[in-house]
């Protein structure tokens, strides 16, 4: 019976231990990255939060001054937070493509489809806010939406006229009611 190990055993051991080592070092690099981007995510949500709120507060007073916001673009960056900037995007909101009709459709339909679509346009917007940021040399973002509505434009009723072929028009009713 001999005392010891062998070369050969001392070797294999060795080698076995450097590849769990470096399998363990690896899965450590790819959590450190995982719980940066996960901050960096946070950060990101908490900013957009912040800019669509501050924009939101922005419009209403707009609203509130009779003023409808129309379609616009800002940017900017953080002061506490230099590696992130923003972006906002305000813009009408198109109603999604009408369906089409077959011959023989009904074409008072359609002009009412169109005028609904035209209405959304008007007292509609939507809200879009980008946060980008750097992480391993490429660039991340992160974004929210939200719909505006202005419940003030147009008239408080109206009536569709159809019957030839004009488009709709809005005729507001005496009925009295808040513009």
């Amino acid at each position: 019976m001999k005392n010891g190990f062998t070369l050969l055993e001392v070797m294999i051991a060795i080698g076995i231990l450097a590849i769990t080592l470096v399998a363990i070092s690896g899965l450590q690099g790819n959590s450190l990255r995982r719980s940066g981007r996960s901050e960096k995510l946070s950060v990101a949500v908490q900013l957009a939060r912040q800019v669509m709120n501050q924009k939101i507060i922005e419009f209403e007073d707009q609203i509130e001054r009779g003023e409808f916001p129309e379609a616009k673009e800002d940017q900017g960056e953080f002061e506490k937070f230099p590696d992130f900037r923003w972006e906002v995007k305000l813009k009408k909101m198109e109603a999604p493509p009408m369906p089409t009709q077959k011959e023989g459709g009904n074409a008072g339909a359609e002009q009412f489809l169109s005028f609904i679509s035209d209405k959304l346009g008007e007292s509609m917007r939507v809200l879009k806010v980008t946060i980008f940021w750097k992480e391993l040399e490429e660039e991340e973002n992160f974004g929210v939406t939200t719909h505006l509505a202005n419940i003030k434009t147009g008239a408080s009723s109206f009536q569709v006229q159809t019957g030839d072929g004009a488009a709709p028009t809005t005729q507001p009713s005496s009925a009295g009611g808040a513009k």
